[in-house]
């Protein structure tokens, strides 16, 4: 399990990513917990361990490999990840003890949802198209991030609707959807 995140040093690795993936023209969103602290804490959650950076697959594709050489060429310990699919579609990266996890959003062909397969279970997220057409920006440590919108919505889908009050471990949430083939579980092809 990485340590807790140290809020100096991971703040200038998020800067560091972001302007990265910024330069290779695509739009980092903080995600989970990292948008939660921006959210609520106007910095990191004190227990948080990672970062999360979401990117939409279809601008991710064309450059993914080009962002695995130059987070290398930065020094970061970059692990590209692949499966369940057969494309590189998330890239795990360290430094200086702090992980990140970019992970991409792909567009489910009923056009209704984003998806993204998790890189350690057999299951994947599943949030409404529309908090990623409706991209917000929040500031956190001075500058300006994009986040999923509306952002209120998003947190409440991700936390549940008292997510501005921290509590210790947040029940799984209902988009969580195991893409295994199990009797009643829910399906994105049912959504």
């Amino acid at each position: 399990m990485p340590p807790i995140l140290v809020p100096e040093v991971a703040k200038r690795i998020l800067f560091e990513i972001a302007d990265v993936l910024e330069a290779h023209g695509l739009v980092p969103l903080l995600l989970g917990g990292t948008c939660l602290g921006a959210i609520r804490e106007k910095g990191f959650i004190k227990h948080d361990r990672d970062m999360d950076i979401g990117l939409l697959y279809e601008n991710f594709k064309p450059v993914g490999e080009e962002l695995v050489k130059e987070f290398k060429k930065r020094k970061f310990l970059v692990k590209p990840i692949y499966r369940p699919l057969p494309v590189l579609r998330a890239i795990k990266l360290d430094k200086n003890h702090i992980h990140t996890d970019i992970a991409t959003w792909f567009l489910h062909e009923n056009g209704k949802v984003r998806w993204c397969p998790s890189t350690v279970k057999p299951r994947c997220t599943v949030f409404p198209v529309s908090l990623f057409t409706d991209i917000v920006e929040v500031p956190m440590f001075g500058r300006m991030f994009h986040a999923p919108g509306p952002v209120d919505k998003y947190m409440a889908l991700n936390f549940g609707n008292t997510y501005m009050t921290p509590i210790e471990r947040p029940p799984r949430p209902s988009y969580v959807i195991n893409y295994l083939k199990k009797p009643g579980a829910p399906r994105m092809d049912n959504l």
